[in-house]
C-alpha cells in the first residue's frame, strides 16, 4: 500500500489534530493504523466458525442505473487474513471497500459454498459476486459499537455538517475526557466523514459477546445513547444498523479520493486500545434498564369490536336490495358463455407442497444425504407433497372431481423423482419394492408437527435452515413471540407518528425522532401518513386511532 498512508489533506488535518492534543493535555498524540493492525484487533478475537463480511460500491444487480452502493462482495477467514487480505486488496487497488465489523456466523451465510468459491468468484466478475444474505440475522458476534459523524459537507444546511472531520473528532475525543461517554477505542477519517468506534468483549474473558437477543437489546441501546450524546455532532442515525457497512482501512474513497484513516487515541498500537464490556458501557452511561418513551399514548381507538359492527352494518345492506345474492367469504360461480373455464388460477393451492419439497430438499443437503431410519418417510413424504404439487398444475377440472389423467401423471412424475433421490441421496438406496410401497400409500394430510417428528428434524435445524413447512414445535413458538413483537413494534411506531405530525414537525425532525427511537420511515411514508390525516379530517386533533 505504499509508505504513506494519509493524503495531504488529511496529513494536514493529523497535524492540527496533534497540535491540538498537546494543547487538550493528552500524553500520547493519535496513532495512524493500517489495514492489518485493525484486522489483527478485530479478528484477533473471533470465534473459529465465524466470518468477515467484504462488501464493494457498485449498482445493485436488480438496479443497475441506480448509482453504486455500497454490497456484498466476497467472504474473509479471520484466521487467514494475513494471506487473503494482501491478495484482496492489490486486486480492488484504488476502489472504496467495505467490511462489516461484527462477525458473521459461517453456517448462515455460505449456503452451500466455500469461502473460495465467494473470493474467486469476486475476482472473476466482481460486478455480479455470489449472494450471501446480509441480514442482522447472521451476526454472530458483537464486536464494536461504531458510531458515524456525518461531516465535512461545507455546502451543508445543517451547520454540525459543515465542520470538518478532525474537529469533529477532536470535540468527540474532548467530550470523552470529560466523562460524557467513555473513549472510543478508534477513531477514523472515512475519506469525508468519520467513525468512532468502541470494541467490545465478554467480561471475563477476550472474546466477544455472542449475538443473543438480550445482547442486541443492550448493544442497541448503548448505540442510542452514544447517537443521542453525539447529536449535534452529526452522528448518522440510520447507520445504527446491526449489520452495516464501514469502510476498510487503507482503501481509497472514490467520491472524495481521500484515503480512510484509522487512528488510536492514547496508545500507541491497536493491541493496546480500551475494550469495553456490554454492562460496563451501560453502567457508564447509565443504561440500567431498556429506555422507556415517557410519551404514553391513548390506546387504539379503532377497537376488534368496532370492525365487527362496521363489517355487520355493511351485510345488513347487502341483503336490503332486492335481489342481491352477493355471498360472504366465497368467490361467487358466474356461468361463462361457450367452454367452461376453472375459477382459481393454475396451480392455486400448491404453495405449501412447494414449501415441503423445498423443506425436504434443504435437509437432504444438510444432511448430506439421507440417514438410515428416515428413508422411507422422507421419500414417502416427498412423494406425496411432490405429487399433489404437480396435480395442481396439470388438473383441468372444473366441478371438482378427480382428474384421473392429471393424477396419474403427477404420480408418474413424482416416482421418478424419488427413484433420482433414493440413487443419489439415500446410504444405502431402498430396493424398488420399498420405494413401490412409499407410492401406494394412501394421501394423506400429514400435519407439520408429525411429518417433523417422523424426520427427526431438530430445533437446530429448523431454525438455521429457515424450514417454512417443517417447522419445529419451538421454532414456530419463538416466531409467533417475535412476530406478536413486530405488531407491537409497529403500533408504537404509527403512533408516535400521528403524535407528531399532531404537533406540526416537519417530515426531516419526524424521520431523525422515530430513527432515533429505533423505528425506520422515509420522507415518503411520512407524507403518505399525513395524506390519510388530511383526508379523514384528522390533523391537529388527539384521535389515536390506527391507519
Amino acid at each position: 500500500m505504499g509508505e504513506s498512508i494519509i493524503c495531504k489533506t488529511q496529513k494536514e488535518s493529523v497535524a492540527a489534530e496533534e497540535a491540538a492534543w498537546e494543547l487538550g493535555g493528552y500524553i500520547k498524540p493519535p496513532v495512524p493504523l493500517t489495514a492489518m493492525a485493525v484486522f489483527d484487533a478485530i479478528c484477533g478475537h473471533a470465534r473459529p466458525n465465524s466470518l468477515i463480511a467484504l462488501g464493494s460500491r457498485r449498482p445493485i444487480k436488480s438496479n443497475p442505473g441506480e448509482a453504486p452502493v455500497p454490497h456484498w462482495l466476497t467472504l474473509l477467514e479471520p484466521a487467514d487474513r494475513h494471506n487473503q487480505l494482501p491478495g484482496i486488496f492489490e486486486h480492488f487497488v484504488n476502489t472504496s471497500l467495505y467490511y462489516c465489523v461484527q462477525p458473521v456466523d459461517r453456517n448462515k451465510i455460505l449456503r452451500g459454498r466455500t469461502v473460495e468459491d465467494y473470493q474467486n468468484r469476486a475476482i472473476e466478475k466482481p460486478n455480479d459476486p455470489y449472494y450471501y444474505p446480509a441480514k442482522n440475522c447472521c451476526i454472530l458476534e458483537l464486536a464494536c459499537i461504531v458510531i458515524d459523524l456525518d461531516v465535512g459537507r461545507p455546502d451543508s444546511a445543517r451547520e454540525e455538517q459543515r465542520i470538518t472531520a478532525a474537529e469533529a473528532v477532536y470535540l468527540a475525543l474532548m467530550r470523552a475526557e470529560r466523562g460524557a461517554y467513555p473513549r472510543p477505542s478508534f477513531a477514523a477519517f472515512s475519506g469525508r466523514g468519520a467513525y468512532l468506534a468502541w470494541q467490545l468483549k465478554e467480561p471475563d474473558s477476550l472474546g466477544y459477546p455472542e449475538a443473543t437477543t438480550d445482547n442486541v437489546g443492550v448493544w442497541e441501546n448503548i448505540g442510542q445513547e452514544l447517537l443521542v450524546r453525539t447529536a449535534d455532532l452529526a452522528s448518522d442515525p440510520l447507520a445504527k444498523r446491526l449489520f452495516n457497512w464501514y469502510k476498510l482501512p487503507d482503501t481509497i474513497d472514490t467520491n472524495t479520493g481521500h484515503r480512510v484513516v484509522y487512528l488510536t487515541i492514547g496508545v500507541d498500537s491497536a493491541a493496546n486500545a480500551p475494550r469495553y464490556s456490554l454492562e460496563g458501557l451501560s453502567k457508564s452511561l447509565n443504561l440500567f434498564a431498556a429506555p422507556v418513551y415517557n410519551g404514553h399514548l391513548a390506546p387504539d381507538g379503532r377497537s376488534r369490536e368496532a370492525k365487527l359492527q362496521r363489517q355487520r352494518e355493511a351485510r345488513s345492506k347487502y341483503q336490503a336490495v332486492p335481489g342481491h345474492t352477493k355471498t360472504w367469504g366465497r368467490k361467487e360461480h358466474v356461468a361463462r358463455e361457450g367452454k367452461p373455464k376453472r375459477n382459481v388460477k393454475k396451480g392455486k393451492g400448491a404453495e405449501p407442497f412447494i414449501q415441503r419439497c423445498h423443506d425436504l430438499q434443504k435437509l437432504i443437503d444438510n444432511r448430506n444425504g439421507v440417514p438410515e431410519g428416515t428413508r422411507h418417510n422422507t421419500l414417502w413424504l416427498y412423494f406425496q407433497s411432490f405429487s399433489r404439487a404437480r396435480y395442481m398444475y396439470l388438473n383441468k377440472s372444473i366441478n371438482g372431481k378427480r382428474d384421473a389423467k392429471a393424477d396419474r401423471q403427477a404420480r408418474d412424475e413424482a416416482y421418478q423423482k424419488i427413484v433420482e433421490l433414493n440413487e443419489k441421496w439415500c446410504h444405502p438406496p431402498l430396493n424398488r419394492a420399498e420405494l413401490r410401497y412409499a407410492c401406494e400409500k394412501r394421501l394423506i394430510r400429514l400435519r407439520s408437527d408429525t411429518a417433523v417428528r417422523y424426520l427427526r428434524v431438530t430445533e437446530k435445524e429448523s431454525a438455521q435452515l429457515n424450514l417454512g413447512a417443517l417447522v419445529h414445535p419451538a421454532v414456530r413458538a419463538w416466531r409467533e413471540k417475535e412476530n406478536q413483537k413486530q405488531k407491537e413494534r409497529a403500533k408504537g411506531r404509527r403512533l408516535l407518528l400521528r403524535q407528531l405530525i399532531n404537533e406540526g414537525k416537519t417530515d426531516r425532525d419526524i424521520v431523525q425522532k422515530l430513527v432515533l427511537n429505533d423505528y425506520e420511515i422515509t420522507r415518503q411514508g411520512v407524507n403518505v401518513a399525513r395524506s390519510r390525516m388530511r383526508k379523514r379530517g384528522e390533523l391537529g386533533t388527539d384521535s389515536q386511532g390506527l391507519f
